[in-house]
């Protein structure tokens, strides 16, 4: 297996927050497997403190567009994605 590459072009892509978490009464649950930008891994289906995610502050991108990889079918995220560019045709 090779190492982990956190920029691989071949796999980067814009996903919703509400697509990786759920929201619950005591934080976030993950909805597969996610890898945060501090390079901290979690499974599917678990419940997030604030100890685990280490100074990471998921309220900040709920609902926001995230700049994401998948490999081997863990997200990674990098941050909040770009939004500045459009896909909208040019007239």
């Amino acid at each position: 297996m090779e190492p982990w590459r956190p920029t691989d072009p071949l796999y980067s892509m814009t996903i919703i927050f509400n697509y990786l978490f759920t929201a619950t009464s005591n934080g976030f649950k993950t909805r597969l497997p996610v890898r945060l930008p501090n390079g901290t891994l979690f499974p599917k289906a678990m419940e997030l403190s604030p100890h685990e995610l280490r100074s990471v502050n998921l309220a900040e991108w709920e609902g926001k567009h995230l700049d994401v990889t998948i490999r081997e079918g863990v997200y990674s995220i990098h941050g909040l994605a770009n939004m500045t560019e459009t896909t909208a045709p040019v007239a």
